[in-house]
């Protein structure tokens, strides 16, 4: 790869309608910083599948179908890059997650981490834009249980599948008591992707490694010790940029051996209310009656949840980070400190908008905050502009 490329990169978009709409400057500001990437990624929480397949009941969280046309809305904003393993891959069973690759492959979307198969999941996405290669691949250590991955593996022996990264579970064990005991992932799973990521490194230019995972570290806004130990192995068998994703907030950033690992980049969209359908089984989970609608379910779940969006600002604020390359070598990150305004109205609540002012500061100040634990340091506020800080590892050739 020879030129400069640049590359935006975002959190977790659960869309549900229109993100570009009127004259709002602080959206524009947004697409055209995602237009005029050479490429740009999100994790794509939802599930544009029409709504097909049958709705698996009983997971512990609302599902996330969508119309496919929210696929165009993202487009259009300018991203080019989609992961899409996570804990809402398999919403609507085999045949929903069929529908949704159905509708990904008709659109030509460039997507990574569910398949057909577990190898294909696996397998990486590469896009080509001014003459550079960048490479995805995408993998969950959030699946439910209906989502672990069964087979070997082996091209066409198993069906439609999501990347895991799954845990060695003690005897007797459930996943929970689990996740308490500093979980470890399955080894066979470990060196599907790191082998994945080998392989794109011969093909591509650039290598991003997205992982979507819930677990966390000794707070909720730092990572799990084993997801910081999968992030450096993945750095050394190629990965140019680790993205986390899947706590809906806002994590530090740490600098291995030269290349950015984004533990967690929070929520980009969250369309967490007014949503357009709920099948009427997930009713009983939010205790509300079979005449409310889809969207007077959702605000009572959210607002009654003690962990949910709405009564915690920091799921509300991200960064978007725009990092540049030289002839392969990342020499520039600029993040810009986004919000998505939880005081707007509920159609409006969700969507992104640049941060101005004290806001923009105050994200900037947490983000550099939560990164000194990686001797990492954030350019000071109120600059939107940023530098990665001083690496403590020096880069090795590869």
């Amino acid at each position: 790869m020879t030129g400069r490329l640049r590359l935006a990169l975002t959190g977790d978009s659960i869309i549900t309608r229109r993100v570009i709409t009127g004259d709002d400057v602080g959206a524009g500001q947004i697409v055209r910083t995602l237009r005029d990437s050479d490429f740009a990624f999100t994790n794509l929480e939802v599930l544009p599948n029409d709504y097909k397949g049958q709705r698996r009941v009983g997971e512990g969280s609302p599902p996330l179908a969508v119309r496919s046309w929210i696929l165009s809305e993202l487009v259009t904003m300018g991203f080019n890059l989609f992961g899409c393993a996570n804990n809402h891959s398999l919403d609507f069973g085999p045949e929903g997650l069929v529908a949704a690759l159905d509708v990904l492959e008709q659109r030509r979307i460039s997507f990574a981490g569910i398949g057909r198969s577990l190898a294909q999941a696996r397998r990486p996405v590469y896009r080509e834009s001014n003459g550079a290669t960048v490479a995805v691949i995408a993998c969950t250590s959030a699946p439910t249980k209906r989502q672990i991955a069964s087979g070997s593996g082996k091209e066409g022996n198993c069906g439609p599948q999501v990347n895991a990264l799954r845990f060695e579970a003690a005897t007797g064990a459930t996943r929970r008591q689990c996740e308490a005991l500093d979980p470890q992932p399955t080894t066979q799973d470990v060196e599907g992707i790191l082998g994945a990521i080998r392989a794109a490194r011969a093909r591509a230019g650039v290598v991003l490694m997205s992982l979507h995972t819930h677990e966390q570290g000794t707070t909720d806004e730092a990572p799990a010790d084993f997801v910081r130990a999968f992030a450096r192995r993945a750095v050394d068998a190629g990965a140019d940029i680790f993205v986390g994703h899947g706590p809906h907030l806002l994590h530090g950033v740490e600098v291995y051996r030269d290349r950015p690992i984004f533990y967690s980049l929070g929520n980009f969209i969250a369309h967490t209310q007014l949503p357009f359908k709920l099948p009427g089984a997930t009713r009983p989970r939010f205790n509300t009656g079979s005449a409310e609608t889809a969207s007077a379910e959702s605000h009572v779940h959210t607002q009654d949840d003690p962990q949910g969006f709405a009564l915690d600002r920091r799921h509300w604020r991200t960064v978007l980070p725009i990092c540049e390359f030289a002839d392969g070598r990342l020499v520039e990150t600029k993040l810009l400190p986004i919000t998505l305004g939880p005081e707007r109205p509920p159609h409006q609540r969700g969507s992104p908008r640049l941060a101005k002012g004290d806001e923009a500061s105050e994200i900037l100040a947490r983000l550099d905050l939560l990164s000194r634990a990686f001797n990492t340091r954030i350019g000071a506020p109120p600059f939107a502009r940023a530098v990665l800080g001083e690496p403590h590892h020096r880069s090795v050739p590869r």
